[in-house]
């Protein structure tokens, strides 16, 4: 599950794509497990869940919230996408382009 510290990537469809640019980017769990979504007023909890898990209180807080009806949220964690897990991981690097061929 995830922990504090944790930096996700959230895209969601399903919502006008004016208001997906809005949500759609990379976020880092709080120090107390919680995620800040733009627009909500509380924080959505993270801690110990899987991206399923979140991806699915994101999407009922942004439900209960009035705002979206029907978001479909997608969560990753960008140290999943690094490949090896490893803790020294820089932001710039993309999936795809760890090797160099001639």
């Amino acid at each position: 599950g995830f922990e504090a510290g944790d930096l996700l990537q959230v895209t969601v469809r399903g919502i006008d794509p004016a208001e997906q640019s809005k949500i759609n980017g990379e976020y880092r769990i709080g120090e107390t497990g919680g995620v800040r979504l733009p627009l909500l007023d509380r924080t959505v909890s993270a801690k110990g869940l899987t991206s399923e898990q979140f991806a699915r209180a994101a999407e009922a807080a942004y439900r209960n919230a009035g705002i979206y009806t029907r978001p479909a949220i997608e969560v990753e964690s960008v140290k999943d996408r690094a490949g090896d897990g490893a803790s020294g991981f820089q932001g710039g690097l993309r999936p795809g382009r760890k090797e160099r061929r001639p």
